[in-house]
This record gives structure tokens, C-alpha cells and sequence, in this order.
């Protein structure tokens, strides 16, 4: 027992009586010593005591030996262990015990645990991704995906993206350049158009990564992909708004300025320079009718000269 590669534990009366060297290494101890004598339960996680408890109570009464069970044992800093348990009644020394072999799979359980977390994460995410094993064949699709295409995962997986989504807007160069790219193992990036379920063209933009195996070789390729269409309609609404107040922009100084129609009182007409001041026309009824007004700033001789008319025009500014 001692050189076996599998940790194991003898117990009698639920204390520890005997531990390899695996089982020393595995709880993290120095030497044995720091094990025997102990309590077999203190070496198990406080949530499944009462679980490992009553099976080694059956095994004990019955003198059977228990299914495997995967139970959470504490190293002796109090690290977690996902460790995977048999016992057997066993003679240790000339008097009956138990020996629990142990199988630590913490290293699985997390490995598990980031699978479902990555999985998770690409399921939910905003962009739409795709896996294809080696040859462009579709294993897996996110729910992004399915919305921006239009294609459940039952109805894509085992299909191409030319069965699915080639719109024919790019030509055969475009796509040898992109497999020559991922073949090399080599990441790929550009826009192109595809087509929906519907028929409706979309433009997205992708990212095509190969996934290198433990033997070199390409394995499968993760596809990223953004649909850029809304982005291209608001870029093409800003081109349009420059393009129009570039117009504006060009006019010739005289149409900018503005004009207004208005009804001077006298004192206000008397302190307007004279080339400023509304010629007046009577009407046939009495009514008087005044040219538009130009606002304007004025010219550099009103600025320099300091006459009583630049003197008005600051006063009506």
C-alpha cells in the first residue's frame, strides 16, 4: 500500500490508524505523523460529514463495500479537494477497519467549472459566435448569432456558411484569401455581406481564430462576428448632415446675413446711422410699409471713425 500512486487511508473507529505517502501529499502534511491519530471526519469538508458518516456506518455493519462517491475533503490548511471515495472493510494489523481509497479530481472539477463558465459567457455574449470543426463545419452557435442570421442552432449546426449565409457579394479571391489565412494558423479579420434566413443582406464584421490541438494540428475555428449594419446607417446619415452644412458653409457671405421687418419709433430712427435708416412709404390708407433691416456688423470705417453716427449704431447695438 505504501508505493501505491492512489492515495489511501486506513480508519478504525473513525481515526485515522494508517496513510501512504500519497495520502500524506495529498492533505498537504509533512510526514504521517501529522494524520494518524486524527479524526477521519476532520479530514472531510463540514457540509458532507454526516454523509460520509452513515456510509462508513453501512459499510462497517454490513462488511460490504460502498459505490464510489465523490465527496469535498479539506487539505490541513483548509484547501478544498474534490476527491472521489470507495471503502472497504479491510483486516489492518489483525483487527477489522475500513481503508478509503482516494481519487483527487479537483483539477476536473475545475476544468468543469471553467467550461461552464466560458460557455455560459459565449452564449450570452453581444456578438455572435461560431465554432466549425477543421473544415468549416458548424458545431456550435450563440443565440447572437441566431438573431443576427436568423438561424436556430438546430438548423445550423452540421451546415456551412455558404449553405446558410453566403450572399455572393464577395468573390472566390476573397474567401482563398481568408482560408489561406486560417489554414496557416493565422487570424483573420474583415468585413463582408452576408445574407439572412430571409433574404436580406446585412454587412458584420469577423474575426476567424483556429484553435491549434495538443498535436499541432488545427482543430476547429471560432468565429466572431458584429453586425455593422446599423453602425453604417448612422455613419451614412452623418456623411449626409456634413455634406449639407458644408453647402451652408460655402454660400457667399452677403446671403448669411439676416434680415428682419420692423416698425422704428422716431427716436429710434434718428439714432440710426443715415445708411441704415428705412426709407418709409405712405400708402394710399395712411399705412407705412419699411424695407427689411439687414443686421449686419459694421464695416471698419464705421469701427475707426468716431462719429455721431458709429455712436448711434452703439447705442441701437
Amino acid at each position: 500500500m505504501e508505493w501505491s500512486y492512489e492515495p489511501l487511508i486506513v480508519h478504525r473507529d473513525g481515526v485515522i490508524v494508517y496513510v501512504n505517502a500519497a495520502a500524506v501529499r495529498l492533505f498537504g502534511a509533512t510526514s504521517a505523523s501529522q494524520l494518524v491519530g486524527t479524526p477521519i471526519l476532520d479530514r472531510v469538508h463540514p457540509e458532507y460529514r454526516e454523509l460520509s458518516s452513515g456510509r462508513m456506518r453501512k459499510v462497517s455493519a454490513e462488511g460490504i463495500d460502498a459505490l464510489l462517491l465523490e465527496l469535498v475533503f479539506q487539505q490541513l490548511d483548509g484547501s478544498n479537494l474534490n476527491v472521489e471515495v470507495q471503502q472497504t472493510s479491510v483486516v489492518f494489523d489483525g483487527i477489522p477497519a475500513m481503508l478509503a481509497s482516494l481519487h483527487d479530481v479537483t483539477a476536473a472539477r475545475q476544468a468543469d467549472a471553467a467550461i461552464r463558465l466560458h460557455s455560459a459567457a459565449l452564449s450570452a455574449a453581444a456578438n455572435g459566435i461560431v465554432i466549425t470543426d477543421a473544415k468549416g463545419v458548424i458545431v456550435w452557435t450563440n443565440a447572437s448569432f441566431g438573431a443576427m442570421s436568423g438561424y436556430s442552432p438546430e438548423e445550423t449546426v452540421g451546415k456551412t456558411f455558404r449553405e446558410l449565409i453566403n450572399s455572393g457579394a464577395q468573390g472566390p479571391g476573397f474567401y482563398q484569401n481568408l482560408w489561406s489565412t486560417i489554414l496557416r494558423g493565422e487570424t483573420w479579420r474583415g468585413e463582408l455581406v452576408n445574407r439572412r434566413k430571409d433574404g436580406t443582406h446585412y454587412t458584420e464584421a469577423e474575426t476567424i481564430t483556429p484553435l491549434i490541438g495538443l498535436q499541432g494540428a488545427i482543430t476547429h475555428f471560432i468565429a466572431v462576428k458584429q453586425d455593422l449594419t446599423e453602425r453604417l446607417v448612422l455613419e451614412e446619415q452623418v456623411r449626409q448632415s456634413q455634406k449639407k452644412w458644408s453647402r451652408w458653409g460655402s454660400w457667399p457671405a452677403e446671403s448669411r446675413t439676416t434680415s428682419i421687418t420692423c416698425w422704428p419709433s422716431s427716436s429710434v430712427r434718428q439714432n440710426l446711422p443715415s445708411r441704415m435708416r428705412p426709407q418709409i412709404h405712405r400708402g394710399a390708407r395712411g399705412s407705412s410699409r419699411f424695407t427689411p433691416l439687414a443686421l449686419a456688423r459694421p464695416t471698419s470705417r464705421d469701427r475707426s471713425s468716431p462719429s455721431r453716427e458709429n455712436n448711434a449704431w452703439s447705442r441701437a447695438r
